[in-house]
């Protein structure tokens, strides 16, 4: 008896469930006349636009290969305006380039 009664309950489950299923499927309709032509118009403008976004990126990767890098090499201060190190520092290689270690306060502790 219990198992007649699951079986009624699957059964029942699955029609209900196909019915479902038919009633969704029958509630998407085809797209109507006027919908597909404001789609066109759609796809169309939306072609235009990607049409002239290639040719933005083409501009931009011919002028970025006419570009030189910019290159700028610090050069030192020389004459009268010239800045001073301060008192302590030290000049230091790494790499064949020239730092220079800067000491931040007085070594005497004094805050």
């Amino acid at each position: 008896m219990r198992s007649k009664q699951i079986s009624a309950f699957f059964v029942v489950a699955a029609i209900s469930s196909s019915l479902l299923c038919v009633a969704f499927g029958a509630a998407e309709s085809r797209p109507t006349v006027d919908s597909a032509r404001g789609l066109d118009e759609r796809v169309a403008a939306l072609e235009a636009k990607i049409a002239g976004l290639e040719r933005t990126v083409t501009l931009l990767q011919v002028t970025a290969k006419m570009k030189q890098p910019l290159l700028v090499v610090p050069q030192p201060q020389v004459g009268p305006g010239a800045q001073k190190m301060p008192p302590g520092s030290e000049a230091r290689q790494f790499n064949g380039s020239t730092y220079y270690l800067v000491p931040l306060g007085s070594s005497d502790g004094a805050h």
